[in-house]
């Protein structure tokens, strides 16, 4: 079922909006660094897949982190982009395992005083006075509570599986 979906490249009808994902395509190694609420960093190694599926319209891919300890699972997490022609923009669905399967790491208030600080990094680094949020699940209320304490950093927030 799975190769019924890939794609030897973007469809023709793409045109340019193609090369922002194009680059991509392949299997890259990672080194994750994952930010926790109470200011530690989580580092693990893993892969990316992106390739192109369903008839060259849309890009997946597949984030997988390996496990340090044997008889631990692995993280996995997939992503399928595809073009909005009438919006001219890229929509994105991501998809992970359950939410039990990696309970929040600690308070949102905690966590948006993280976000602040990567905020104030970008800002300084990028040398522009906003940031854009893309935020997932849990992190959508993180998100939520960093826009609704610092509105005038923030252009555009955008949470998708927001947390219950």
């Amino acid at each position: 079922m799975i190769n019924v979906l890939s794609a030897l490249g973007p469809h023709p009808s793409l045109g340019d909006e193609a090369r922002v994902f194009d680059r991509f395509v392949g299997t890259w190694d990672c080194d994750y660094t994952f930010f926790l609420a109470d200011g530690s960093t989580k580092h693990s190694v893993g892969e990316i897949k992106f390739g192109w599926i369903l008839d060259g319209q849309a890009v997946q891919d597949i984030w997988i982190t390996y496990p340090k300890e044997a008889g631990k699972e692995r993280g996995i997490g997939t992503t399928v982009r595809f073009f909005d022609t009438k919006l001219k923009t890229w929509r994105i669905i991501f998809v992970s395992p359950p939410a039990n399967a990696n309970p929040p790491p600690g308070r949102a208030v905690q966590a948006s005083l993280q976000v602040s600080r990567a905020v104030d990094f970008i800002c300084k680094k990028q040398k522009v006075p906003k940031v854009s949020i893309i935020s997932h699940s849990w992190g959508t209320l993180v998100a939520g509570v960093f826009a609704t304490q610092e509105p005038s950093r923030l252009d555009r927030l955008c949470s998708m599986g927001r947390s219950h």
